[in-house]
């Protein structure tokens, strides 16, 4: 791929997913949540802020729903991607098109900061989020940048996973 357009951290995005599933498991009550990463790290260029992305997502898949159902994955490749699907009333069509638009006016913006954040995040270490509707729900998936394992952590000993 090149150099790096910025500097990035190799995070073992497989286990941060778990980190902060389990997190939010264990402080929502009511919410089935699967959770599907491979055992293996999966290493991606991330930041120090790539955690707060991946919560933004899950809470924002949780707090719209009454008993709500959300899957994460993270799938291997190029890109590695990170999809979280919920069954809860979808992002409006106002709010997807100003995230999509990558900008707000005074008469379009978003409801809330959480996906803008997202999508800030993620851009910022070369990634891209999409956004997709289901026939109850809604998917957002994150496709990432792969990356070689920190210096030192070629069997995965977790350091460097943010």
């Amino acid at each position: 791929r090149g150099e790096e357009t910025r500097e990035g951290t190799a995070v073992d995005v497989a286990a941060l997913v778990r980190r902060r599933a389990a997190a939010l498991a264990g402080s929502t009550e009511g919410v089935d949540l699967t959770v599907d990463t491979p055992g293996d790290p999966v290493w991606v260029v991330g930041n120090d802020l790539l955690d707060v992305a991946v919560d933004n997502l899950l809470e924002n898949a949780v707090k719209h729903a009454d008993d709500p159902t959300v899957e994460v994955r993270v799938t291997a490749g190029d890109p590695v991607r990170v999809t979280v699907r919920d069954d809860g009333p979808g992002i409006p069509d106002e709010e997807l098109a100003v995230l999509e638009r990558d900008r707000e006016t005074q008469l379009h913006h978003t409801s809330g900061l959480g996906l803008w954040l997202v999508t800030w995040i993620v851009r910022d270490v070369d990634g891209e989020v999409s956004f997709g509707r289901l026939d109850s729900g809604t998917e957002v998936t994150l496709s990432l940048v792969p990356s070689e394992p920190p210096d030192g952590d070629a069997a995965g000993d977790g350091e460097g996973d943010a």
